[in-house]
């Protein structure tokens, strides 16, 4: 196919965009090197494809150009390295602290009846004068707008802090974000000016406003979607609903990408040619109206190469010329790496731009074997055929990212795309519709057909979702490097001339091979063996993730804050898990319920098991727990002190608990018993309380041993007999070790770890 022939400028992009990322990813000072090397790269390669192509003064003058393109990107490039690393360290002077500051709101990114979240720009700090934008997340409802300036009193966190995840880290940083705070009290914020100060947060707060009447129109359960594939406001879905997208491959069509492009501009063309309008005349308007519509949007990366590939179709209709679909591509990336550099951080940016890629470079492929293949009266079936392939390609050249980022995929994805792809082109349409025509009597229509669909969609991608195995895991080491090989290994035969097409797929299929093989061998391997981690988020927190599978359990030992949760969740799926089986909570705390809800929002959690109440409080905060996971459609299970708790079919948790008169802290004492071995958790101050003499016999029984930090304060030395079958011991901190007698030691070498750790325990016989 040959397919970098004539094609000098995708070659200059892409290899400006390997800078980029690169660039981005390692070390200050690898930075700098690697961007000499690849900037070399790239002028030799774009000289020697004008020389083969170009001789005497259009290829002078081409090289020139390109040449000039190149260093203006090179420096744009070190510039926005350079303000990454100097924001980066201003917002990190800041972590920890209790901060009053003034800052201007710019977006909205979401929020519900216990937290809202904006992107503000700050201004100054303690008085202090800085400027960078920043993640402001508050524990109650706070009505603020893009365009109000506030003084607030919040605490500084880091970027990771803020965002949870790492992907959610990335996002943020590609929207300019370096650091986030934290707000516990609405008296806390105080608003200092309504007036939008610029254009661009006037046309953000018209979207916002503008979302605010969808969702009157709509209903706030309906809205959420017409909300992102219209305006971009992706805060407005509901956390479940979005988990279930994701879960069902399908996240993708919530963001304004080329597909949303495509449909609403193609439908715009097909009603400009029903008037009559030529072809040129048309291009104008749509190209006016795609320019503009991409101003109102707020420039996304993934609208933003769609726009630029569509004014490039458009551009060349007005000079009676053929566009390049691939060449368009590569400059829509390189243009928006040089206008906002910071989109290098945007792993949705680099998903986009290899989906499309791999769509554009084999779209040819597949064509001529489905004519020879599938008879021409089949028209349905050849477009479902092809639409599967498609979507496969997508998936396939996307993996390189998808893999170490996110760590899953979807079993549905290319399906699941190909049935609610049409659902979303209606809406694209009815959408407008609804808008334009708010005051007629054919309104009401609009409104339920796009009520209609929308229920529809959630409650397919809901169903679609819930069975188990779905989503497989791509946590393994190899995966990445393989999906890599694939896409490189795909692109190199696609720029040879190869006689016979037949080798194009070879690439893919056998990637696709060993990474299901890999799969499939690391889950015989670990069949017969539970995985648990013993993690500490926080002095006051601590959590039991136990994993087999694609199942994981969180055994709760926290103070019930968000980020204990999270980090758990985070964990569960390092370790594989793509959904949580159960959540054991051991006690309650006033937090814990607004944390759960959080979790079950964003993770598939199939069951919540709750102690029983002991004191009046507990039973309102269980009562508030419940009312979580009625929430979230998450079924509920009361367990008694001292009930066993069955785990993956053969693995028993047993929970005690108690009180000492100086604190109200629980004393816990947690079991779990396999076929083959035996754990213990020992809360501390365990052996100055009532459970002292059981804790001593489940110790002396056991093969593993966790002493842990959660409870109240030690006040004597920890006396434990350690059995002769002990393997593995784990300290909560040095604190817990200090306490540990010396008597107690094990006569015998076993292993002793303090702080958190990872390990394994037999399953099965």
């Amino acid at each position: 196919m040959n397919l970098f022939k004539n094609r000098p400028l995708l070659v200059s992009a892409l290899m400006f965009m390997s800078v980029s990322l690169f660039s981005f990813l390692l070390i200050t000072k690898a930075k700098l090197i690697l961007l000499c090397l690849f900037l070399a790269g790239i002028l030799l390669s774009t000289g020697y494809f004008i020389w083969r192509r170009h001789r005497g003064v259009r290829h002078a003058y081409a090289l020139r150009l390109t040449l000039c393109f190149l260093i203006c990107g090179a420096v744009a490039l070190g510039q926005s390295l350079w303000s990454l690393d100097r924001k980066e360290a201003i917002a990190q002077a800041y972590v920890g602290e209790n901060c009053v500051m003034e800052a201007t709101v710019t977006q909205y990114r979401g929020g519900g009846s216990h937290l809202t979240s904006y992107v503000i720009d700050v201004e100054s700090i303690n008085g202090s004068p800085v400027q960078y934008n920043a993640l402001l997340t508050c524990y109650y409802v706070a009505d603020l707008r893009p365009g109000y300036r506030i003084s607030i009193q919040a605490e500084g966190l880091t970027l990771a802090e803020a965002a949870g995840d790492i992907y959610e880290e990335y996002a943020l940083l590609s929207d300019g974000i370096f650091g986030g705070f934290i707000s516990m009290s609405a008296s806390d914020v105080q608003i200092l000016d309504t007036n939008p100060p610029s254009l661009f947060l006037k046309i953000t707060g018209h979207r916002t406003e503008l979302s605010e009447a969808m969702e009157l129109r709509f209903g706030k359960d309906a809205a959420g979607l017409p909300q992102a594939l219209f305006l971009g406001e992706r805060g407005h879905i509901q956390d479940h609903t979005a988990r279930d997208f994701a879960r069902t491959g399908v996240s993708h069509l919530l963001a304004i990408s080329g597909l949303h492009m495509t449909l609403l501009f193609g439908l715009m063309s097909l009603l400009l040619k029903a008037f009559g309008l030529r072809p040129r005349i048309r291009a104008v308007i749509l190209g006016l109206c795609a320019a503009l519509y991409l101003c109102y949007l707020g420039f996304p990366p993934s609208a933003t190469r769609a726009i630029i590939m569509l004014g490039m179709t458009y551009l060349s209709c007005l000079c009676f010329a053929d566009a390049d679909s691939l060449t368009s591509l590569g400059l829509a990336g390189m243009g928006i790496l040089l206008v906002s550099p910071i989109s290098v951080a945007d792993m949705g940016f680099w998903m986009s731009f290899s989906a499309t890629l791999g769509l554009l470079s084999v779209s040819t492929l597949f064509s001529p074997v489905q004519e020879r293949s599938i008879k021409k009266a089949f028209i349905p079936a050849r477009k479902i055929f092809l639409g599967l392939i498609s979507g496969g390609v997508a998936v396939t050249f996307s993996l390189w990212i998808t893999a170490p980022i996110f760590g899953e995929i979807s079993l549905l994805s290319a399906p699941m795309t190909l049935l609610l792809t049409p659902l979303v082109g209606l809406l694209l349409l009815l959408i407008p519709l609804s808008l334009l025509t708010a005051t007629l009597p054919i309104a009401p229509l609009f409104t339920t057909a796009i009520q209609k669909i929308c229920t529809g969609m959630t409650d397919f991608c809901k169903i679609c979702a819930r069975p188990s195995g779905v989503v497989i895991s791509l946590r393994h080491a190899l995966i990445p490097i393989i999906a890599v090989a694939m896409v490189a290994a795909t692109l190199l035969l696609l720029g040879l001339r190869l006689k016979r097409r037949i080798f194009l797929p070879l690439p893919m299929l056998i990637g696709w091979v060993l990474i299901f093989s890999i799969i499939g061998i690391h889950h015989w391997l670990s069949t017969p063996t539970l995985n648990v981690s013993y993690m500490i988020p926080s002095s006051t927190s601590e959590m039991l993730i136990l994993t087999h599978g694609h199942e994981g359990v969180i055994c709760d030992f926290s103070n019930g804050s968000r980020r204990s949760f999270i980090t758990a969740a985070e964990e569960a799926s390092k370790r594989g898990a793509t959904e949580l089986a159960a959540v054991i909570l051991t006690d309650y705390h006033t937090r814990t319920s607004g944390s759960l809800l959080q979790l079950c929002e964003r993770e598939t959690v199939r069951a919540l098991w709750l102690p029983s109440p002991v004191t009046a409080e507990d039973y309102y905060l269980m009562l508030a727990c419940l009312e979580a996971a009625k929430l979230t459609d998450v079924p509920t299970v009361i367990y008694d002190e001292g009930q066993e708790l069955v785990l993956f079919g053969d693995a028993v948790v047993t929970l005690f608990h108690t009180r000492l008169d100086r604190s109200v802290q629980p004393v816990l004492l947690m079991t779990l018993q396999t076929p083959e071995e035996r754990l213990v958790f020992c809360g501390r101050s365990i052996f100055e309380s009532s459970l002292a003499l059981s804790a001593m016999q489940e110790i002396s029984q056991s093969d593993i041993v966790i002493l842990s930090n959660r409870g109240p304060t030690l006040k004597q030395p920890i006396q434990c007999n350690f059995t002769d079958t002990l393997r593995e011991v784990y300290l909560a901190n040095p604190t817990v070790a200090a306490y540990l007698s010396p008597a107690s030691y094990p006569s015998r070498d076993v292993g002793i770890t303090v702080g958190q750790s990872r390990f394994k325990i037999k399953l099965t016989d």
